[in-house]
């Protein structure tokens, strides 16, 4: 990719932070990597909440008109508690 395509960001960070375990000279490529994953994560976040939001109001759970399917078992499967332990684990 050109450079006249990029754009530089400098950061500060605390001389302690795990990035500088990785060699000397990787530090730039990590960072974009850590950052393209962190960015990953985010939209990983929004859309989990976004289904959350979606099995909380109900709307994710197509009426049927089977009679039937209230006659079936509970499958123990609660996606509400599902979507809250996911979005626990991503923050």
């Amino acid at each position: 990719m050109p450079r006249k395509d990029l754009k530089r960001i400098e950061l500060w960070l605390p001389v302690n932070h795990p990035i500088f375990k990785c060699p000397k000279g990787t530090w730039a490529t990590t960072a974009k990597e850590w950052l393209d994953i962190g960015a990953e994560l985010a939209e990983m976040k929004d859309i989990l909440m976004e289904i959350k939001r979606m099995l909380e109001s109900g709307s994710a759970f197509p009426v049927s008109q089977d009679k039937n399917d209230e006659k079936k078992e509970d499958s123990g499967f609660n996606p509400i508690a599902f979507a809250e332990k996911l979005q626990d684990f991503f923050g």
